[in-house]
């Protein structure tokens, strides 16, 4: 029946569209997100962003009595941290959407699309065109 075919159309584009609102705001808040690690007993410290990349190191006065091999590790511990939580905060910000996107990928890309203008509520609203 013709009848049914649009309304599973309707349903499926429904379906999409939620999908892309959902995408649209965890792309918000992976551009929002940060992370931090610790090393040398909290001596060093530093803050990555969405992309991992450093945005932000603390080193305490202390630390400067590190020899410079060992402040230098602890640098490198302290982002490999501050990196694996911001993955971990990008997945969860992506649980439960399906979006078949390689949220890693997009930590190591930036947080615009490469299709079309790169905005997701241009998407949205040529599918509510179609709905409406």
């Amino acid at each position: 029946m013709p009848g049914n075919d649009n309304a599973d159309v309707r349903k499926r584009l429904s379906g999409m569209l939620d999908q892309l609102s959902r995408l649209r705001d965890a792309r918000d808040q992976l551009a929002q997100l940060h992370a931090e690690g610790e090393a040398a007993d909290g001596l060093v410290g530093v803050t990555v962003g969405p992309t991992g990349a450093l945005t932000n190191v603390r080193i305490d006065p202390r630390a400067m009595r590190l020899d410079s091999q060992t402040l230098a590790e602890a640098v490198m511990e302290a982002a490999r941290q501050a990196t694996s939580r911001a993955s971990e905060q990008a997945g969860e910000l992506f649980a439960g959407i399906s979006t078949g996107l390689d949220v890693g990928a997009l930590m190591t890309a930036g947080t615009t699309p490469a299709v079309g203008t790169g905005d997701p509520a241009d998407a949205i609203e040529r599918l509510r065109g179609l709905i409406s």
